[in-house]
C-alpha cells in the first residue's frame, strides 16, 4: 500500500466519481476542454488533500492533453502545477524545469503577467534549491544555481529578492575563494539596499564586504565598513549583527597592533553577546577579549623591558605594579 496517496473519504467518492466521468464522456466526444476542466478538478482535489503524487499524475494528463491540442495556455498553466506538485514533493529539480517550460511558454505567448510570473515562481523554487546546495557544502554549484536566480529575480522586477540573492551569491563566491567576485556581488548589494531604502540589508552588505576587504588584505577598508555595519546595527537594533561586527573590528584592530582598540571592541562585543543570553557568543566573545587584554598587558611588559630596566628589576624582586 502507497501510505503517500490520502484515503479518499467516502463523503467525496461522489465528487471525485463525478469528475471521473465527466472526463470519459467529454473524452468520447471529442471535448477536450471539457476533459481539461475535469483533469484539473482532479488534480486540484488531490493535492488539496497532500496526496501529491494522484494530483501530478492528473496535471500530467492536462499536459499531454494540451500539448495535442496545441493550446499554449493551458501548457503553461500545466507545467506550472507540475511545477508546484513537485515543489510539494521535495524534487526542487524537478519542479523548476517544469517552472522553466512555464517561463519559456508564456515568453512565445508574449504574456507579459506570466512572464513576472513564471520568473517569481522560478526564483523562489530556484532560491531554496541554491540555498540546499550551500548547505550541502558544494559552493561551486550553488554560484550556478545563484546566477540562475538572480537573473529571474531582476525579470521578476523584486529589487528585494534580487538584493537578497545577490548577497548569498557573494557569500557563496567566497567560499569559492573567489574573492573578487565576492566583493563585486556584495557591492552590488549594497546599491540595491541603498535604493530600497533597507538599512538591515545595507548592514549586510557592509559586512559582507568588509569580508572581502579583509581576505584581499585591505585593513583600512575593512574596517570602513565594518564600522558602517556597526553603526546601523546599533542604529537599527540588531543586536546579534552588532556583535559580529565589534567582534571583526576588535580582530581587524588586533591584527593591526592596536590591542586596546581591539579590547573596547571585544569589551562592546562581549556586553553585547551577554544581553543576548548566548552561550556560545558569550564564550567566543570573552575569549577574544582574554586574549586582547593579553596582548595589551605584554606590550606594557615589552615596553618596561626595552625601556625601564630599573621597574623591570624592582617588580622581579617585590612584585611592584607596573
Amino acid at each position: 500500500k502507497d501510505t503517500t496517496r490520502a484515503e479518499i473519504p467516502e463523503a467525496h467518492l461522489p465528487q471525485v466519481q463525478a469528475n471521473l466521468c465527466s472526463a470519459e464522456r467529454a473524452h468520447r466526444r471529442a471535448d477536450s476542454n471539457r476533459v481539461l476542466e475535469s483533469y484539473e478538478r482532479l488534480a486540484s482535489y488531490f493535492q488539496e488533500r497532500g496526496d501529491y503524487k494522484t494530483s501530478v499524475y492528473f496535471y500530467e494528463k492536462c499536459l499531454d492533453l494540451s500539448e495535442s491540442t496545441g493550446n499554449l495556455a493551458q501548457q503553461s498553466i500545466a507545467n506550472n502545477n507540475l511545477g508546484v506538485t513537485h515543489d510539494a514533493l521535495g524534487d526542487l529539480p524537478l519542479a523548476i524545469r517544469f517552472h522553466e517550460r512555464h517561463l519559456a511558454l508564456a515568453l512565445q505567448m508574449n504574456d507579459d503577467e506570466r512572464v513576472v510570473y513564471a520568473n517569481k515562481q522560478l526564483c523562489d523554487v530556484g532560491q531554496r534549491h541554491a540555498d540546499a546546495t550551500m548547505a550541502r557544502g558544494d559552493a561551486a554549484a550553488a554560484v550556478e544555481l545563484y546566477h540562475k536566480c538572480l537573473k529571474s529575480a531582476f525579470d521578476s522586477g523584486d529589487a528585494k529578492v534580487e538584493g537578497v540573492i545577490t548577497h548569498k551569491l557573494g557569500v557563496a563566491c567566497a567560499k569559492v575563494g573567489d574573492t573578487a567576485q565576492a566583493l563585486k556581488w556584495q557591492l552590488r548589494y549594497l546599491e540595491i539596499a541603498k535604493q530600497t531604502h533597507d538599512q538591515l540589508a545595507e548592514a549586510a552588505a557592509y559586512s559582507g564586504i568588509a569580508e572581502a576587504y579583509t581576505a584581499l588584505g585591505d585593513r583600512e577598508q575593512a574596517g570602513k565598513h565594518l564600522a558602517w555595519c556597526n553603526e546601523l546595527s546599533a542604529r537599527n537594533q540588531q543586536p546579534r549583527q552588532q556583535a559580529e561586527a565589534c567582534t571583526l573590528l576588535g580582530l581587524n584592530a588586533a591584527n593591526a597592533g592596536d590591542h586596546e582598540r581591539a579590547v573596547a571592541y571585544f569589551e562592546k562585543a562581549y556586553q553585547i553577546a551577554r544581553g543576548l543570553n548566548d552561550q556560545k557568543l558569550v564564550d567566543q566573545t570573552r575569549i577574544h577579549l582574554g586574549v586582547a587584554r593579553g596582548n595589551v598587558g605584554m606590550g606594557v611588559y615589552m615596553d618596561v623591558v626595552n625601556k625601564d630596566l630599573p621597574t623591570l628589576l624592582r617588580w622581579k624582586t617585590r612584585r611592584v605594579n607596573f
